[in-house]
């Protein structure tokens, strides 16, 4: 009988039930583990898939495979690697940093211009609009960062944030999630001191303009006085002689 208890199982301890919760874990710890595996793959196509489009950039990298066999895939990881050196040292970093905040997206900006499509336009849109107010705000906070270790560094994987395709863009999560509402909230008071700006603006302009015309007329007239009076000089010289 005693031999029997020990050999039996406990019911309540491997009923399926109890495995539940036990096996959602487990799923829960692979997903997370795996995860950015997922992420890293998904990136490692949209780079496959940029290579894959015909651009000055994959011509000038099809020329170096077709010469080195070096795959395009490869070439571009050592250019990544290049960059980040690059910005590591530090030198030249500020030049580098605003080729690839700017360069790009003007080229792909151009592009969504000439093309039928409208939604890329808007993309782009937005992240002009990110970009401005990035370099409002770091123009008048640059003394701090600059004391920011590789701070272009940050910068750069910043603006490559905000030029990413897809969901992952964050240019339009930053403009739909913080620009866009605070703009929404004070747009009249934006309407109206732009509206103040513009009439000041064409004020001071009709200022200008009016002080302008004065002070060409009144140098004209003291230049005629002026050359009146060297002819009349010239004249009595004359008479005199």
């Amino acid at each position: 009988v005693k031999m029997s208890a020990y050999l039996t199982p406990p019911t309540s301890t491997w009923t399926a039930e109890s495995l539940f919760p036990t096996l959602s874990s487990c799923l829960d710890i692979v997903v997370r583990v795996s995860s950015p595996f997922v992420k890293m793959s998904a990136y490692l196509k949209k780079l496959d898939d940029f290579l894959a489009e015909k651009n000055p950039v994959t011509d000038v990298l099809s020329q170096i495979e077709s010469k080195t066999s070096v795959k395009k895939q490869h070439q571009a990881f050592a250019i990544i690697g290049i960059v980040l050196l690059w910005f590591i040292i530090g030198y030249g970093a500020s030049l580098l940093c605003s080729v690839i905040g700017f360069i790009y997206p003007a080229y792909r900006s151009l592009k969504a211009l000439e093309s039928s499509e409208t939604s890329d336009d808007r993309v782009w849109l937005v992240y002009w609009v990110v970009y401005a107010f990035f370099n409002f705000g770091e123009f008048f906070s640059d003394i701090l960062l600059s004391w920011i270790p590789f701070y272009y560094l940050l910068k750069c994987a910043f603006l490559i944030w905000c030029m990413m395709p897809g969901p992952a863009n964050g240019s339009m999560i930053l403009y739909d999630r913080v620009i866009r509402p605070v703009f929404l909230q004070h747009e009249k008071d934006i309407d109206r001191l732009a509206s103040k700006t513009v009439d000041s603006a064409k004020d001071l302009s009709s200022e200008a303009q009016s002080l302008a015309k004065s002070a060409s007329e009144q140098v004209t007239e003291l230049a005629t006085q002026e050359a009146i009076r060297q002819v009349q000089e010239n004249m009595n010289k004359d008479k005199d002689a």
